[in-house]
C-alpha cells in the first residue's frame, strides 16, 4: 500500500513485517539519518521499505486472534476455535464444584467458629444437598447441561 500522508500517530510496515508506530530514527540506504518523525517525507518512508498507514482492527482477545498477512498488507480477525470438554471432563468439574463449595463452609462445623446451633444446623442440612445433589448428577452431556446445573444455596450469615 502506497503512503499517501503521514500519521505519526498510524502504524507502518517495514518491509512487509507486522505495522508499528513510525521510529523516532530512519536510516536511508547511503547511511544517513533523519531523527525527527515531523520532517519525514512520503517519499522517505517509501524508499527504505515502508508501506502504509494501517489500522488495527478492534476485537477481544479473549475470543478472536488479530493477525498481520505480510503477503496481503492486511490484519485479519478470526474467532478462536475452543475444544468442547468431553462428558466425562465436565462430570469431573462438577464433582471440582462440589468439593469447592463445601469446603468454603467447612469452618461452620468447626466448635469456636462462634455460630449459633441454628445456623451450624443450616449449614449442616445444605452441606447435605450439595452431597446429595452433586450425587444426583450422573450425566452432564454438554457445556449447556453443566451450566443449567441448579446447586443448593448456602445459607447466610
Amino acid at each position: 500500500m502506497a503512503i499517501t500522508s503521514i500519521d505519526q500517530e498510524k502504524l507502518y510496515s517495514l518491509n512487509g513485517e507486522e505495522p508499528i508506530q513510525l521510529p523516532s530514527r530512519i536510516r536511508f540506504a547511503n547511511g544517513l539519518t533523519k531523527t525527527d518523525v515531523t520532517t519525514f517525507t512520503i517519499g522517505d518512508l517509501e524508499s527504505i521499505g515502508y508501506s502504509g498507514p494501517y489500522t488495527k482492527p478492534s476485537f477481544d482477545p479473549l475470543t478472536q486472534t488479530c493477525t498481520w498477512s505480510s503477503s496481503d498488507f492486511k490484519y485479519t480477525v478470526t474467532d478462536m476455535e475452543f475444544e468442547k470438554p468431553s462428558p466425562e471432563e465436565l462430570l469431573n468439574a462438577k464433582d471440582q464444584n462440589a468439593d469447592f463449595l463445601l469446603r468454603k463452609c467447612d469452618w461452620v462445623l468447626l466448635s469456636d467458629a462462634g455460630l449459633t446451633d441454628t445456623k451450624v444446623a443450616e449449614f449442616v442440612t445444605y452441606r447435605q444437598a450439595v452431597r446429595d445433589y452433586a450425587a444426583s448428577v450422573t450425566s452432564v452431556p454438554d457445556v449447556a447441561a453443566y451450566e443449567a446445573l441448579s446447586w443448593p444455596v448456602a445459607p447466610t450469615l
